[in-house]
Parts: C-alpha cells; structure tokens; sequence
C-alpha cells in the first residue's frame, strides 16, 4: 500500500516570522507538495521565500490581496494541477499568539 501524496496550501500576508516557522514544520514533515500563496506582502515575506530550495514549495504572489478566502482559491487551484491526493489548506492563526 503507497501513502498518500499530500499538499499543503499556506495563505499569508506580512507574516514572514510566522512564515518561516509554518513553512520549516511542513516542509519537515513528508507532504508531497507546499503551495504558498503571498498576498501581496509588503513586509520582507517575497525574499524570504525566494530564499527556499526545496523543489516541493511552490509559490505564488497574488496580484491583489482577496484575503484568506481569495487566497485560498489560488492556493487549492494551484494545487489542484498537481500529482496529490488530497489538498489541504493550512491555516497557521493559532501561531499569532506569540506574535
């Protein structure tokens, strides 16, 4: 029996402290794929992750923030065209505690 092939979708936007630790524990775990969609951050979220090299991330920047919801549809989208199993969006909120 294979596992299942699983991606990650992560909605942020001027997160990129909380960015970094979401993204560092996914892509410690075994998922297939990670989509990140920036919602136009203006905070240093773009370097950050084009400092990632890790051909399981997939990044896209939004033209215009649609909030969660909006990036959300990019997201599942995206990752609709690739070789998973199940998609499933990651909400990292519960990380503004430490903020």
């Amino acid at each position: 029996m294979t596992s299942a092939k699983v991606a990650v979708v992560v909605v942020t936007h001027n997160r990129a402290v909380l960015l970094r630790e979401a993204i560092d524990a996914i892509l410690a775990q075994s998922f297939h794929d990670v989509v990140v969609v920036d919602n136009c951050s203006t905070d240093e979220t773009p370097e950050l992750l084009a400092a990632y090299d890790d051909p399981r991330l997939h990044v896209v920047r939004a033209d215009h923030n649609g909030g969660g919801a909006g990036g959300f549809h990019i997201g599942c989208g995206i990752a609709a065209d690739l070789d998973v199993d199940w998609v499933v969006p990651v909400s990292y909120t519960h990380l503004r505690a430490h903020e």
